[in-house]
């Protein structure tokens, strides 16, 4: 395999690993175990170094789950950083850093990593904890993000490929469909819809086909319906073939609701220019969601 087959693999194990999270704590199941072994694992691959997994032998550490072997670096780990989730994590460690026998005495950076990440400058931004002996900088950031697989090294990339595949095959108890099951119960008939099979239907209201773009797109890259309901893997864990078609039928729902956007505040607006471009992005949806059914040796609908 070369390097780009490596990433990609990378990625949609890492999807996988993100939606069986998910997936375990809605089951009400403990998922930090999994989390801080996902972690764990993928820094120690891209440093070259064997971090520390602090829970492994003392519950609750104050304010990091992992650490580096030399205890200057350490890492909380969450399957989803919120704001409330970063503020947390500074407040247990400032009441750490101020106690007289503190147990973090050589850390200098913490990040609050997660395997999804809220998108807010206030957490992903480096913030300052200052004692008088003692200054930590902390940040949040995705694991993804901060994997920088592009910038990794072939050895490091075999290692992260190893660990992701062994938790991503190994950590559900939950039986999960192969994408052709997933097509076939969930996505295609889902896609199977008047926005997209019938131009007249779409004319008469445009509200309702903006609607029917958004929850495609939930669909996609959530796996819920129109009422959020949990259905179906997000397109980022399917093979890459089928990834690719789902994500071009993403993208060309993204620029239906963009040509849709100025004719739902002022009707009218739509030029003559604008419904071609309309109706051609609706047939290349068409086009993939046959080339999706004929891919998993599946019965294309009828569009």
């Amino acid at each position: 395999m070369n390097k780009v087959e490596t990433q990609t693999r990378i990625l949609r194990n890492l999807a996988t690993i993100r939606y069986q999270v998910e997936l375990l704590g809605r089951h009400g199941q403990n998922i930090s175990m999994y989390t801080e072994t996902a972690v764990a694992d993928a820094i120690s691959a891209i440093t070259g170094e064997q971090w520390t997994n602090l829970n492994a032998t003392s519950n609750n550490y104050p304010g990091i789950d992992i650490v580096s072997p030399d205890h200057a670096y350490g890492i909380q780990a969450t399957a989803d950083l919120r704001k409330a989730k970063f503020d947390k994590t500074i407040e247990v460690l400032a009441k750490e850093l101020n106690q007289r026998k503190n147990r973090l005495e050589a850390l200098k950076k913490v990040e609050v990593i997660g395997l999804a990440c809220v998108n807010n400058v206030k957490v992903t931004s480096w913030t300052k904890i200052s004692t008088p002996k003692q200054t930590v900088e902390i940040r949040g950031i995705s694991l993804e993000k901060r994997l920088e697989l592009e910038n990794q090294g072939e050895a490091a990339l075999d290692q992260l490929d190893r660990a992701f595949h062994g938790l991503a095959s190994t950590i559900s108890p939950f039986h999960l469909r192969s994408d052709s099951e997933e097509l076939e119960k969930a996505v295609l008939p889902f896609l199977d819809r008047k926005a997209i099979r019938d131009r007249r239907s779409a004319e008469e209201d445009w509200h309702a086909m903006q609607e029917a773009m958004l929850s495609i797109r939930r669909l996609l890259t959530q796996g819920v319906n129109d009422v959020g309901v949990p259905t179906t893997r997000p397109y980022a864990t399917f093979e890459p073939g089928a990834a690719r078609l789902l994500k071009q039928i993403y993208d060309e729902t993204s620029a239906i609701s963009a040509l849709l956007r100025d004719e739902l505040q002022t009707p009218g607006s739509l030029r003559e220019s604008d419904w071609s471009l309309l109706e051609g992005h609706r047939m290349r949806i068409q086009e993939h969601v046959t080339d999706l059914a004929i891919g998993a040796n599946l019965t294309p609908p009828i569009l």
